[in-house]
């Protein structure tokens, strides 16, 4: 099969067709980054790579890929946001794009659309005998076509066929008769995207990009509408043709070089970024013009362990495209720079790069990463940075855990100009318990998150997330030293804070965890979560090894108004109730117990909040607070409930939630919902139980003003190993808080 000239005239009505739902805009799209973990949101490849998306609303933004392969040009993917779509397009399949393989195949959009489980539809179509397709559980056939489905097992079969195919055409065997046979085409069953069907509806210029000969990827953009053409091919015998359009285009061809095992040895991409088109051209862009490699030197030595190089590019009418350039471990990355700024739209450029220590440092110093990124408007510049010490963040990590485990730690990172497309998402290999050192680029325009996980299972092929903190989006400053506090023990109940930054505004707004509306009050709170404000944990949301219960009931005057059981598998408490227009007393409950092979330590909370309301009319709450999400944006109509709030501080607590036994101090802050009226604290005190709450006694505690208490006690021959603790508090408005921990810590 020879190539076919590739014509997308107004493309976007094609891609538009299996597109998700569409979200409420840059507001809406951000909530769920903040309010939800990313457990829920693992998506398949046909080649077996798994995509960790992190906006689970419409499958579409930031997203880390996991990859299949353990070594080798498997490992390098290219991300695109196109048309409303993410696409994640594996290196391999590049020669074969438009040539045996549909772009649907990557499209994250729409497999997280139609993906059952694990199991990917697929649909092939083909001229002669029926091909064997590697991986593919066949359901049906017609004249000239199969249907079936890929499992995650038979998905990394397909992936390392088309592996070894493009190897074996690298060593001479040269690509175009597809990887699967002549005149075969796979895709996603029931994508009606397609290259090459669209109508033209401008006078067509034939289009040759002339490269290396070489197995390419190549995208051509319209940047002065990107609806009148968005394309995407590989190379064939150094060539890829293209029928555009006249008007001003960003190109880029990528070029991923390998040794004779299949390793990367280099990743090179040539960009012009405002190619003008006026009739037919040819265009080179050769490998070797990839002239500036990506180096960072940074304070303390460091290895670099990949990454990926931003291109932005937005239309003269604003719509954005992004390409996400693969930075492979160490191998090194090549670009092309440019001098003269793009006068059509806008254009950012910007590697985002984790590099971590050498080697594992000595016993009194602790781990520590880079997580950087440097961004440049217009152009793209020689590609050397230098990450000065000055100009960083330092994060002084501790991870806690009562179980030892090999997990992860998401790292997200955006600049305000990427919310369309969702920023940059890094998984670190992380073993818990840890203390880690993390150095960040300290710059009020770019915001980052960071989320524990616990632990992960694989199920039906797809990981999964469990047992983690979610931390609130931070600005950091440069300079700036802090101490962040991860799943720190005793865990408990929780809700969204606001941090006092840019981004709390920027990514939706903070939803109140307690609000009113009329007489309506609504709550989301999040069991589980730790000390750290804006950490919540993972409430509800378990595996199947786990039992995690929880109910919750609401009183008015001692009588009961609403409750019940929480619904399984969520991650918040998410109620709401009527009360009556007057003045009253309310009164939630919430319980939450979870037990299972990876939580021994906080197995149980019970929680009482106590508090005065009386009809809310007309209230709008200000920024950064939010009172929830509607198909259009946000709702700032409510008012927030003074619910009060309690955080802990065990003294001499090691990182598995374990204290020297004897004399015990803890440390409390007492205080109310983020955004609630903060009427003064009168009183706070301490019980505690060494017999899992079968007795309970009164620990000795004084306060230090402003919320602070202490309290102190004995363990000493105390019949269990764990401490479960009781806090009362009461505010001078009436409100109170009563919080049982059930197996709080533990002491030796």
């Amino acid at each position: 099969m020879r190539r076919q000239i590739v014509t997308l005239c107004a493309v976007a009505a094609a891609l538009a067709a299996s597109a998700a739902p569409a979200s409420a805009g840059p507001g809406a799209t951000w909530t769920s980054i903040r309010a939800a973990p990313s457990a829920s949101a693992a998506v398949l490849l046909p080649t077996g790579d798994q995509v960790i998306v992190r906006r689970p609303a419409d499958g579409s933004a930031v997203d880390s890929v996991r990859p299949a392969a353990a070594s080798g040009i498997g490992r390098a993917i290219i991300g695109l946001t196109l048309g409303g779509h993410r696409y994640e397009i594996p290196a391999v399949a590049a020669p074969y794009l438009n040539n045996g393989l549909d772009l649907s195949l990557f499209d994250v959009t729409s497999l997280a659309a139609v993906e059952t489980g694990a199991t990917i539809p697929i649909q092939v179509g083909y001229a002669g005998a029926e091909p064997a397709i590697p991986g593919l559980t066949v359901t049906g056939r017609t004249a000239n076509s199969v249907s079936g489905y890929l499992t995650a097992a038979g998905a990394e079969r397909f992936g390392a066929a088309l592996t070894r195919e493009y190897l074996a055409a690298r060593a001479g065997n040269p690509a175009g008769s597809g990887p699967f046979g002549q005149h075969t085409t796979v895709g996603l069953a029931g994508a009606t995207e397609s290259l090459g069907t669209a109508q033209p509806q401008f006078a067509m210029h034939t289009v040759t990009i002339a490269g290396t000969d070489n197995d390419a990827l190549v995208f051509l953009i319209n940047v002065d509408d990107a609806n009148r053409l968005r394309a995407i091919t590989g190379l064939y015998q150094g060539v890829a043709k293209f029928s555009a359009p006249a008007g001003h285009y960003l190109a880029v061809v990528l070029y991923a070089d390998t040794d004779a095992a299949g390793e990367i040895t280099a990743i090179r991409a040539v960009v012009h970024p405002e190619l003008a088109i006026s009739g037919n051209q040819t265009v080179r862009m050769e490998e070797k013009q990839a002239t500036s490699r990506l180096t960072v030197a940074t304070p303390r030595p460091s290895t670099s362990q990949g990454g990926v190089f931003h291109l932005l590019r937005t239309d003269a009418l604003g719509a954005p495209t992004g390409i996400a350039l693969p930075i492979v471990g160490g191998a090194p990355f090549w670009i092309s720079p440019t001098s003269a700024p793009v006068h059509v739209g806008a254009m950012h450029s910007y590697p985002a790069l984790w590099l971590s220590s050498p080697a594992q440092p000595t016993s009194s110093s602790a781990p520590y990463s880079y997580e950087l990124q440097f961004e440049t408007d217009g152009v793209i510049p020689r590609q050397h940075y230098v990450a000065k010490a000055a100009d960083l963040a330092t994060i002084d990590s501790s991870f806690y855990s009562e179980v030892k485990t090999s997990t992860l730690l998401d790292v997200f990172s955006a600049y305000p100009f990427e919310s369309a497309l969702g920023g940059t998402f890094f998984s670190v290999p992380i073993d818990l318990p840890a203390r880690r050192i993390i150095y960040v680029v300290g710059d009020a325009g770019l915001w980052w998150q960071f989320q524990m996980v616990k632990y992960t299972v694989q199920a039906d092929g797809l990981i999964n997330y469990y047992g983690g903190q979610l931390g609130g989006p931070v600005v950091y400053h440069r300079g700036e030293s802090v101490h962040e506090s991860w799943n720190q023990f005793p865990l408990h109940p929780a809700s969204q804070a606001a941090l006092g930054t840019p981004a709390d505004t920027a990514l939706g707004g903070v939803l109140a965890g307690a609000r009113r509306t009329g007489d309506t009050v609504r709550f989301t709170m999040r069991p589980f979560s730790d000390n750290q404000r804006g950490h919540l944990g993972d409430g509800f949301y378990g595996e199947a090894t786990d039992t995690i219960t929880g109910g919750w009931e609401l009183d008015e005057n001692g009588a009961k108004v609403a409750g019940g059981p929480v619904q399984a598998g969520a991650f918040d408490l998410d109620e709401q109730a009527k009360a009556s227009p007057g003045r009253s007393t309310l009164r939630l409950t919430l319980d939450a117990a979870r037990t299972g092979p990876m939580y021994t330590l906080s197995t149980a909370s019970h929680t009482e909040w106590t508090w005065r309301s009386a009809h809310r009319r007309d209230t709008v709450v200000p920024a950064p607070w939010i009172c929830g999400y509607t198909d259009t944006g946000v709702d700032k109509n409510c008012a927030i409930e003074p619910l009060m709030t309690l955080s802990y501080a065990v003294d001499t607590i090691d990182l598995t939630g374990l204290a020297p036994g004897g004399r015990q101090g803890i440390g409390i802050t007492v205080g109310h919902l983020s955004g609630a009226p903060s009427a003064k604290i009168v009183g706070a005190g301490l019980q505690y139980s060494t017999d899992d709450g079968a007795t309970w006694h009164n620990a000795t505690t004084w306060g230090d003003g402003n919320g602070a208490y202490h309290s102190s006690f004995s363990v000493a021959g105390a019949s269990t190993p764990y401490v479960s603790l009781r806090v009362t508090a009461r505010d001078a408005a009436g409100g109170a808080i009563t919080e049982t921990v059930t197996r709080a810590y533990r002491w030796s």
